[in-house]
């Protein structure tokens, strides 16, 4: 399953995970490396939130836009998990530009 990763630049340890689970999209994000809580948006609301983070990447970069790679996720027992770098989106909207243009391509494709 493809993942695509949104990390902290201060702090790796903090991390986004964006995937497919059945028809929606999965946000599960990680504090200090442990695991504290997840959103499953529909395509559309995905897409919406997608393009929000374009937008906010756009105004502090101008448009810059490379290839997202796509990652093989590692699983863990009870369900798969996927790592996602993307702490500053969260604390103060100032996000490295190729990790929230991955992520909003991610959601954008509804995959």
């Amino acid at each position: 399953m493809t993942a695509y990763i949104a990390r902290c630049r201060d702090r790796s340890s903090d991390y986004i995970v964006a995937t497919k689970r059945g028809a929606d999209v999965e946000l599960e994000m990680h504090v200090f490396g442990d695991y504290q809580g997840e959103v499953f948006a529909n395509p559309a609301d995905a897409r919406t939130f997608a393009r929000g983070i374009l937008a906010l990447a756009d105004e502090i970069d101008g448009g810059e836009v490379k290839e997202a790679p796509a990652v093989d996720a590692p699983t863990r027992s009870y369900r798969a998990k996927y790592v996602v770098e993307a702490c500053e989106l969260l604390e103060n909207l100032a996000p490295d530009a190729d990790a929230i243009t991955r992520l909003a391509e991610f959601l954008a494709a509804g995959k």
